[in-house]
């Protein structure tokens, strides 16, 4: 293969999002994606909403499953939104995984290589020198999509992290027409903590095992967390594992640059693409990676991803951020009043970034300004 235009860092959501949107390009860019996992399992789900002017992106179809109603439980309340308009989906990573590598190898400009790290990366005649453990690499552009650095991580914030079991029971437990976003029915123990499940059937679902604090725990005691919930909830004792997935995502007050050097762009969680106060990033995700796909066609050496979201809805979730990482035992509390105060669809179109100026009036109402500004103002000297 001949010298790449451009070498993507990283094959993960954002990495193989932009070499399948490349792949669609015609005549595709000449791209080589480096990747240092040797192969990929379905070891994530993603969830988010679409429906009506929310855009799917180009994975659509691919989902689950989809549901038109969703709840959170909190302050001993269970608070049910339903929507005709939009629905909360669910992508597995072994879906996404297979059919972004599909139309990557169907594509003869672009390239994906497994089980390779980069070791050194470094300017050279005008583009850049990518070195690995076994070759170096020479190319155009950079598109970094590498998990975040530790300095990203260790910025003012929280960890989301959890472990979740895809599980089975041996007879009708849940009811398929409801997620449950949140479940804060559980032990918070000065973090904030919550359950998240997805029933894909009466019999089968993903039950989540949620924290968000400083640092995160090891396995057994998330399984735990996972089996006293059932227990508790669905009175279930037995039940059989499928599957288990686990991550961690920062919840940072860092600002994130989007471009590195001239040449040299940021996209995903480095091009601030998770949403600081929940860690939702799929659908952000997507509609960076089309933007710089379409700038790319456009101009090449010039071509930047757009922000991941309006400054206005940066500002606001910032805010959101630094209530919840001063005061973690109201988290409970704040979503409660959201979904209790806030019409479903105007929450949903809030939640997805996508908010019309009566839907962010309708969310402020909701969280009473006075204490979010205040947290705003008390907190200022962690904004970096």
């Amino acid at each position: 293969m001949s010298r790449p235009e451009l070498i993507i860092l990283g094959g993960g959501c954002a990495g193989l999002s932009l070499g399948a949107a490349l792949a669609a390009s015609r005549p595709p860019l000449h791209t080589l994606i480096l990747e240092p996992r040797a192969d990929y399992t379905d070891d994530r789900t993603w969830g988010y909403w679409a429906g009506g002017e929310l855009a799917a992106g180009p994975f659509e179809g691919l989902e689950r499953r989809r549901w038109s109603a969703w709840e959170v439980r909190a302050e001993g309340e269970r608070l049910v939104h339903r929507s005709r308009r939009y629905s909360y989906r669910a992508l597995g990573g072994g879906d996404f995984y297979r059919t972004a590598r599909q139309r990557i190898r169907n594509a003869d400009g672009v390239r994906l290589k497994t089980g390779v790290s980069v070791q050194a990366i470094a300017p050279e005649n005008g583009g850049f020198s990518v070195r690995t453990e076994t070759t170096g690499h020479r190319c155009d552009l950079l598109a970094d999509t590498r998990p975040l650095s530790a300095a990203y991580r260790s910025a003012p914030g929280l960890v989301q992290h959890f472990l979740g079991q895809e599980i089975e029971t041996a007879g009708p437990v849940f009811d398929p027409d409801c997620v449950t976003l949140m479940d804060f029915e559980a032990p918070q123990a000065g973090a904030i903590h919550f359950l998240y499940l997805l029933p894909y059937s009466a019999r089968r679902a993903l039950v989540v095992d949620t924290w968000l604090s400083a640092a995160p725990f090891e396995p057994a005691h998330y399984r735990a967390g996972i089996s006293d919930y059932l227990a508790q909830r669905f009175g279930l004792r037995q039940h059989r594992v499928l599957r288990e997935e686990s991550g961690q995502i920062p919840m940072s007050l860092l600002r994130h640059r989007r471009r590195r050097a001239p040449g040299w762009v940021r996209l995903g969680g480095r091009g601030g693409a998770v949403k600081a106060s929940s860690g939702y990033a799929f659908q952000a995700i997507q509609r960076q990676v089309q933007g710089f796909a379409q700038a790319l066609a456009a101009d090449p050496q010039g071509a930047l991803p757009p922000p991941a979201r309006a400054g206005h809805l940066e500002w606001l979730d910032r805010i959101f951020l630094l209530r919840l990482l001063h005061e973690p035992a109201a988290a409970p509390g704040l979503f409660a009043r959201l979904f209790r105060r806030v019409e479903p669809d105007a929450l949903v179109r809030f939640l997805a970034e996508r908010p019309r100026p009566t839907d962010l009036l309708a969310v402020m109402g909701a969280l009473d300004a006075g204490p979010m500004l205040a947290t705003a103002i008390k907190g200022w000297r962690q904004w970096v």
